[in-house]
């Protein structure tokens, strides 16, 4: 095992990515190298390290300064643009273009799609007998 795969291997160990056959090969490999126990050492001091220190606290006015900075740049980009020259001054005239064209397209077309079927009359006599029994009878005695 070369020294720069051992220090591939201890640094996945500490992050706990190697698998038990992995750790094996790098701890019998740490039994036989100096150099690489010792980079063990400093990597797990190092980390020690930065695990015990605090991170530093950002001022207290900080978010006060962030948001007074942000305010008036936001107030001047506001109030240079007219409302419609907003970045909505493309997509809406196109949706409104297309709207406008099925309307239409929908108007013309209709009629040649839907033309109305001439219906079909059926005398008195004719749509009585479509009834059941019990109500034509009550119907032709009404005459």
């Amino acid at each position: 095992m070369s020294n720069e795969h051992v220090e591939q291997s201890v640094s996945a160990f500490i992050d706990q990515e190697l698998s038990d056959t992995e750790s094996a090969e790098m701890f019998a490999h740490l039994m036989t190298c100096e150099a690489c126990r010792m980079f063990l050492k400093r990597t797990l001091k190092l980390r020690s390290a930065i695990s015990a220190a605090s991170s530093p606290a950002a001022p207290g006015e900080i978010g006060a300064n962030i948001l007074s900075a942000i305010r008036p740049a936001r107030r001047s980009a506001q109030s240079s643009y007219p409302i419609w020259r907003l970045n909505i001054s493309i997509p809406l005239p196109a949706a409104a273009s297309i709207a406008f064209l099925l309307i239409v397209g929908t108007l013309i077309v209709s009629p040649m799609v839907f033309v109305p079927q001439p219906r079909e009359t059926q005398t008195a006599e004719q749509t009585i007998s479509n009834f059941p029994e019990q109500f034509r009878s009550l119907l032709q005695n009404a005459h």
